[in-house]
């Protein structure tokens, strides 16, 4: 398992980022667990063994959706704390990207059509394997279909594709409609900005964690626009070498 390096000798400083390692880890532990309880009680109530009138089971859906959100939205802001301690734990192995990308667009499958926009994996030519944590790579492509699905309109598309680019491969999701503002692509990796000015930190956060996560693979990430439409995307190289990415740090 690959985390920021903080070197050999115990020195102060390397024993308060331990130190404060070890405290994000009980604070996470203590707080996902009281949600994972709430959760898991309404999970039971919803089975089915209990009957429930039709009020009482859109409240328990309602729970259900929130501790889920909760849950996620926790579990961003821990690994963002210790990605900025460079302590962002991740283990990379050789392995190909075309499965971590479809079951990135199938976990938001339901939510786009609710919506009624199209979550689409697009064609793509034979990817390289590529070094890399399935968890993190995934999580920084569902951070980017989020996104759009938080700003796309009925009837538009977000399409999901990989591109091969010498020694990289670059991972693209684009949302065809109208396009961000330059304004509001300058901010789109800047959380604190963001979190500031739309009074809501979820997506900005989820957002900055990608960008952590793929700077830890030793990639990038940006944002394009043209006439019709958004792209994020991020690039990871398609060789790594045995020396570790350096360690995550906090970005502005």
């Amino acid at each position: 398992m690959g985390q920021g390096d903080h070197g050999a000798d115990d020195t102060p400083e390397t024993e308060d980022i331990l130190s404060q390692v070890r405290y994000l880890s009980l604070a996470s532990h203590d707080l996902r667990g009281a949600l994972a309880n709430i959760r898991s009680y309404a999970a039971m109530l919803l089975g089915g063994r209990i009957p429930l009138d039709p009020k009482a089971k859109r409240g328990l859906e309602t729970i259900l959706r929130n501790a889920d959100r909760a849950l996620s939205f926790a579990q961003d802001f821990f690994d963002t704390s210790r990605a900025q301690l460079g302590s962002l734990a991740f283990e990379r192995e050789r392995q190909a990207l075309e499965p971590l990308l479809a079951a990135a667009v199938e976990r938001h499958r339901a939510a786009a059509q609710a919506a009624e926009v199209a979550v689409i994996l697009d064609g793509h030519a034979p990817l390289p394997l590529v070094e890399l944590d399935a968890g993190r790579i995934q999580h920084a492509v569902e951070s980017f279909i989020q996104h759009h699905l938080l700003r796309a309109q009925p009837g538009e598309r977000i399409l999901v594709h990989a591109i091969p680019e010498g020694d990289q491969v670059r991972v693209e999701v684009r949302r065809e409609g109208l396009p961000l503002s330059e304004e509001d692509m300058a901010l789109v990796f800047s959380h604190q900005e963001r979190a500031f000015r739309e009074k809501k930190l979820e997506d900005a956060l989820r957002i900055h964690l990608a960008r952590l996560e793929v700077e830890v693979h030793g990639g990038n990430v940006g944002v394009e626009t043209d006439a019709t439409g958004t792209t994020l995307f991020f690039t990871l190289p398609s060789v790594l070498s045995e020396e570790l990415a350096p360690p995550a740090s906090a970005q502005p």
